[in-house]
Formats: C-alpha cells, sequence, structure tokens
C-alpha cells in the first residue's frame, strides 16, 4: 500500500511541476510586451556600417 501511494504522490508532483511551467510560460506571454529593440538596433548599425563608420574595435 506504500508504493502505490508513492507512484499518486510521484504523478501529483510531475502533474503540478508541469502545470507551473505552463501556467509561468501564459502569464509571462501575456505580461512581458516582446522587445523590439533588436531589429531597431540592427538596422541602425547597418546604416552606420554603409556610412562608413565601424562601431567595433
Amino acid at each position: 500500500m506504500d508504493s502505490k501511494y508513492q507512484v499518486v504522490m510521484v504523478i501529483a508532483l510531475f502533474a503540478l511541476i508541469v502545470a507551473g511551467i505552463v501556467l509561468s510560460k501564459f502569464f509571462l506571454k501575456s505580461n512581458i510586451p516582446e522587445p523590439h529593440y533588436e531589429r531597431y538596433e540592427q538596422g541602425n548599425r547597418l546604416e552606420r556600417i554603409k556610412e562608413g563608420f565601424v562601431d567595433k574595435k
């Protein structure tokens, strides 16, 4: 009877972990906006390279 109880508890633990991961991903996605600055910085760097400026030494 102890082994059956342990199996049930392990399954419940994994279910809680999976539910926590799914909920955290859902809430993180809805609360934090995706950053759009990477494309902007890359665009500025490309323009600087075209103009002849070197931003890396």
